[in-house]
């Protein structure tokens, strides 16, 4: 249902180890659902990525999602969100820890900023209890997602944000 498009690596490169990574996909089929949409994206091997080394998008890194353990993120650990509430969650990462350099806002502004501005549809993960962190998952103290599902639901892209 869901074909991985590619994914973009921003590089916050200030030594704070901050980053965002979007990761896209075509929609495959028939227009369906958010919820089949979403079910599609955490059961799709590219979502499996512990984003704690550079190669984790390069493989399936099974259980683990981010700081959390797959199993504790459903359908419903995603919250739908408005435009300006998902492009807050980007900015505001943005803006942690002394802000980004010109030419990354700017990097931001052509590359992730359209994707949630010309969605359909934009979910937010919701932080996860404690209990659903795995057992390096606290590596990733900032983490934040977004989804944001195209406007002709024939794309999806996943915003993710993180300082490891």
């Amino acid at each position: 249902m869901l074909g991985y498009a590619g994914r973009d690596f921003y590089d916050f490169d200030d030594h704070s180890y901050r980053w965002i990574v979007v990761k896209r996909f075509e929609i495959v089929g028939e227009a369906t659902t958010d919820r089949a949409i979403l079910a599609a994206l955490l059961a799709h091997p590219r979502y499996r990525d512990h984003y704690t080394s550079a190669d984790s998008h390069e493989i399936d890194c099974g259980p683990l999602h981010g700081p959390y353990r797959l199993e504790a993120i459903t359908v419903d650990s995603f919250e739908p969100v408005s435009e300006d509430t998902a492009l807050e969650v980007v900015k505001e990462f943005a803006e942690l820890l002394g802000g980004a350099s010109e030419p990354l806002l700017q990097k931001l502004v052509d590359g992730v900023y359209p994707l949630i501005r010309e969605a359909r549809t934009r979910y937010r993960l919701r932080r996860m209890p404690d209990e659903a962190l795995h057992e390096f998952g606290e590596i990733l103290w900032e983490f934040r997602e977004v989804v944001a599902i195209g406007s002709e639901n024939t794309t999806a892209a996943l915003i993710v944000t993180g300082v490891d």
